[in-house]
């Protein structure tokens, strides 16, 4: 990891860094940084990397760099280029933080009652009921397929996906997944991390693990609603509240998930809400869209120039 030092930290002091002066009007602090980043660059820095653990560069190892070094003045004009690059990449890294800490907000003041939706004819939605969990929900065991349907991964960060579209290295023979379970696209399952990271949801049709536990509304319900609900903080510390004493490596119940219960707004308030949070998602999807972009375009050009 290389940076520039900022002009206000002349002077200041450091430990455990190899501290480069480059030579004036001959090489821009800002070039060399940008090069150092690149990942041809860093692929020859760390093959200059001495010492065990961690290791260290230093400055013998240093003098045997190779460096790409066109005139002042175009390293000036590069760097310039690629740092209103990293600027965009900031302003866009920013911008998803905020919409991620609007969205948890938002749903924190919604789900506790404090911000209530209108119907389309500005009346207002009768007060929330409270159910069970076995109240909305049922468990299914459908273990009818012919090992054809895709096996599907239970992973916090995105809900049941099939394995081999995030690259899940585990393998299965046909026998165990001739008892895996049917998951329909819609569904909900308690795996190993809920008391973690709350009820995982499918958009895909699939099979899973016989060891997680499937639920399915056997009510009219917004899915999209109890998706988001379901992964709050606030459910998950029910969760734990209710399994206390099981660690790492052991189910939830069925039974301990329905002794929890959980709100329901009528259908179309479910669906309000639903829409509201559906829509700031969005705009983190089309952020999030733009910052893989530039990050790709950056290193996409730091490749070709820094060969």
């Amino acid at each position: 990891m290389t940076c520039v030092v900022p002009s206000e930290y002349k002077n200041a002091q450091t430990f455990t860094t190899l501290i480069v002066t480059p030579k004036k009007n001959y090489l821009s602090s800002k070039f060399l940084n940008q090069t150092m980043h690149s990942d041809n660059k860093s692929s020859a820095t760390n093959r200059l990397v001495t010492g065990g653990g961690k290791g260290n560069l230093n400055s013998t190892a240093l003098k045997t760099y190779p460096m790409f070094c066109p005139s002042f003045k175009e390293q000036e004009k590069i760097a310039s280029f690629l740092t209103s690059v990293d600027t965009k990449i900031e302003q866009l890294t920013k911008k998803e933080a905020l919409l991620s800490s609007y969205k948890n907000g938002v749903m924190q003041k919604i789900f506790s009652g404090e911000i209530r939706f209108k119907a389309d004819d500005g009346n207002e939605f009768c007060d929330w009921e409270w159910k069970y969990g076995n109240e909305i929900f049922e468990t299914i065991t459908n273990k009818n397929h012919n090992s054809d349907l895709p096996v599907l991964a239970i992973t916090q960060e995105y809900g049941a996906i099939p394995r081999d579209m995030i690259n899940y290295q585990i393998s299965v023979t046909d026998k165990s997944v001739a008892t895996y379970k049917v998951v329909e696209i819609g569904d909900f399952i308690i795996s190993l991390r809920s008391f973690q990271g709350g009820i995982e949801y499918s958009n895909y049709k699939g099979i899973c693990s016989p060891a997680y536990i499937i639920l399915r509304p056997h009510i009219e319900v917004d899915d999209r609603f109890y998706k988001l609900y379901l992964k709050t903080d606030n459910y998950i510390k029910q969760l734990n509240k209710n399994i206390e004493g099981i660690r790492d490596g052991k189910m939830i119940s069925f039974k301990q998930f329905s002794e929890i219960i959980l709100p329901f707004p009528s259908i179309e308030e479910q669906t309000k809400i639903a829409n509201f949070l559906s829509s700031i998602d969005s705009k983190m999807e089309q952020v999030q869209k733009q910052l893989n972009y530039i990050k790709e375009f950056k290193k996409a050009l730091l490749q070709q120039m820094f060969v």
